[in-house]
């Protein structure tokens, strides 16, 4: 083949789109006009770290330099720039090369599987390294040698230029995703609400069957949101210990870091979680707010080992300080929200929150039917344990009420702290001889659970029900009072109520 054909196939790779094309094309160039037993062409990788074999041939399986992987910083790299040309099996400077080029591969192999290495360098770069088996007995021409030192000057400047266009077309579209992850998470003070969505955006850019936001509170660690497609051992709110955990070092050294095969190797006590769910892969990078404070983690994972490379691991703690700031804003909203919808003593949502939800009760069930029913609570004992014990135990007494009442309902039912010693129940879909059952039954319970001293703390129960005992929510609420006034003044420790409805 004449100079001019070279030129115009050389031509022709160099205008292929892709990478991985122009490899494929060069190694089918090369095969077509050098006799050998086998070609491979290795590349810089996305990381720019590595050089990887991307086209070989032929295509066989069970070919142990296929899997060749060389580091770009080695000192084998650093010899090839030196020489710059071909470099053939007689070569003096060939055996060291070659010697170490074969103990990056995990597989036995004859070093004299190798003739020629081709070292595919432009603008001082070292894009690519040319591997050629000529098989038993091979020898090449100097003719040969130049023509393969000819067609690496005429392609390794198009597949440099590649390789930057693919570089930038990647890095592009990792702000993308950077863009529109950051948007999603800031749209909503309820992070938990938009975490799919800004996990499938992140899917674009990394493989993910389970990922976790994770919060530091103290000692422990909380799940703050939570992705899953390969099911979880921990859910939204949990809480684990920190120490020990990948979220502790991320958030100690303010680095990311990845475990590249759960199997092979682990350095975090909840790794032996991660692996009974069937994950492999865990990158895990930390939430740093402005002020340099680390207040959790990002993890992502997959069940296929070395997932997830440098760049990626690199984007993983860049996407954490983008959106370390409104999750920290989430986190104060939540905290806000909390205190004006809750009673900080007992857990209980407080009495502003009990007036809301009974408006939507009585808006729900006038429009969908049915009825509800509302028990008030009061302590019958509570003046004389402020006046004996002190205020400090009356508190744990309070405390232990909201526990007993919040362990004691069902998941649809609502507790509330409705003001001093008083606490109220809010039951939907319940009628009032139900409530009627209820009512005793925890009445019972704080009896038998609540003593203080020697004494067995009582309570008194009044209820009501919608719309047996009014239309609106005001009128279930004075009726429960009612009764609870009337519990009271018949010595206290009983329910009472103005009718039951079945």
């Amino acid at each position: 083949m004449n100079a001019g054909k070279i030129s115009e196939i050389a031509l022709e790779i160099n205008n292929l789109f892709g990478l991985n094309e122009q490899a494929k094309a060069f190694v089918s160039l090369v095969t077509d006009l050098i006799e050998c037993k086998n070609v491979y062409l290795l590349i810089l990788d996305s990381t720019g770290e590595n050089l990887c074999v991307v086209a070989y041939k032929p295509v066989v399986k069970n070919n142990g330099l296929a899997n060749l992987s060389v580091y770009a910083q080695s000192s084998v790299i650093e010899q090839m720039l030196q020489i710059r040309k071909a470099i053939t099996r007689d070569d003096p400077a060939a055996e060291p090369i070659i010697k170490e080029l074969l103990s990056e591969v995990n597989e036995d192999i004859n070093p004299g599987e190798i003739d020629i290495i081709l070292p595919l360098i432009s603008n001082g770069r070292l894009i690519g390294i040319l591997i050629l088996d000529g098989g038993e007995s091979a020898t090449y021409t100097s003719e040969e040698i130049n023509l393969l030192n000819d067609i690496a000057v005429r392609l390794t400047p198009g597949m440099e230029k590649e390789y930057l266009r693919e570089q930038i077309s990647e890095r592009q579209k990792e702000l993308s995703v950077l863009n529109r992850c950051g948007s999603i998470i800031s749209s909503n003070l309820y992070v938990s609400d938009v975490y799919q969505s800004f996990i499938m955006t992140l899917k674009e850019i990394l493989e993910i069957e389970w990922a976790s936001l994770t919060l530091i509170e103290g000692q422990s660690l909380s799940i703050f949101a939570l992705y899953s497609e390969i099911g979880s051992n921990w859910k939204v709110g949990d809480r684990i210990p920190v120490k020990g955990t990948a979220t502790e070092w991320v958030t100690t050294s303010k680095l990311p870091v990845v475990e590249s095969d759960l199997k092979k190797d682990s350095l975090f006590v909840n790794d032996v979680y991660h692996r009974k769910q069937g994950i492999r892969s865990i990158a895990c990078a930390p939430l740093i707010v402005l002020d340099e404070t680390a207040i959790g983690s990002l993890i992502v994972g997959v069940s296929k080992p070395n997932a997830y490379n440098s760049r990626q691991v690199e984007f993983l703690g860049e996407l954490a300080g983008q959106i370390s700031a409104p999750i920290q804003n989430s986190l104060m909203f939540e905290k806000v929200l909390k205190k004006s919808r809750y009673d900080e003593l007992t857990g209980l949502f407080n009495r502003r929150t009990m007036d809301e939800q009974m408006v939507t009760e009585v808006s729900r069930h006038s429009r969908y039917g049915g009825v509800f029913s509302l028990i008030l609570i009061d302590l019958d004992s509570m003046k004389q344990i402020n006046d004996q014990y002190g205020h400090l135990i009356g508190d744990g007494l309070l405390s232990s009420t909201g526990k007993i009442l919040k362990e004691s309902i069902r998941n649809a039912d609502q507790a509330f702290r409705y003001g001093g010693d008083e606490f109220a129940i809010l039951l939907p879909n319940t009628s009032s001889s139900g409530a009627v059952v209820v009512a005793e039954r925890i009445r019972e319970i704080l009896g038998t659970k609540l003593i203080i001293g020697d004494m067995n703390i009582t309570a008194s129960v009044g209820l009501a029900s919608w719309p047996a005992n009014g239309p609106e929510a005001h009128d279930i609420v004075a009726a429960a009072d009612a009764a609870l006034y009337k519990a009271k003044n018949e010595g206290g420790n009983r329910s009472c109520y103005d009718k039951v409805v079945a």
